[in-house]
């Protein structure tokens, strides 16, 4: 049974989102989310997947929505319902991998926490505007299995990042 992770990237005061966007343009958060989530089923709701504009290489993806199923869905792209329903077919989908992975958007995740046995985060060290947020505690008593720290460089401010694992 693949077990459900959740990754994502906050600022020092939880946020997570503007306008339905990252706030912040951080290269080396992005080349780990791709390492963290490369030959594996990611699942998302409707506005992230807006967001990407197309499949992402070597991933399957997931979109829960209550909208229609779109007429022109690309493939490796599957359309469900609910988190149930994209949770069972995570689970039939053969990658080859042990673990699935929530990728947005905030109500989604909300849903999926309580399902979720580990977490990517990745800290900025640095504060945004936004509109949404993650709680920043919600893990305090989780046990991180590496915690890594990356150095600012130009614009890019330093970050911190973690693999967290439910006891």
């Amino acid at each position: 049974m693949k077990r459900l992770a959740m990754i994502f990237a906050m600022d020092q005061n939880g946020l997570v989102g503007k306008d339905g966007t990252l706030p912040w343009h951080a290269p080396r958060d992005l080349k780990w989310f791709k390492a963290a989530t490369l030959n594996k089923t990611m699942i998302m709701g409707r506005r992230t997947w807006d967001s990407l504009g197309r499949p992402l290489p070597k991933r399957t993806s997931i979109v829960v929505s209550s909208a229609p199923r779109p007429s022109a869905l690309p493939e490796p792209v599957h359309w469900v319902n609910s988190l149930d329903d994209a949770l069972a077919l995570g689970q039939r989908i053969d990658d080859g991998q042990d673990e699935m992975l929530i990728i947005g958007g905030p109500t989604l995740c909300e849903l999926a926490k309580p399902h979720v046995a580990r977490f990517y985060r990745t800290i900025l060290d640095a504060t945004y505007d936004g509109d949404c947020w993650f709680d920043r505690d919600f893990a305090s008593d989780w046990q991180a299995s590496y915690r890594g720290t990356v150095p600012a460089t130009g614009d890019t401010p330093a970050m911190t990042i973690e693999v967290l694992n439910r006891h």
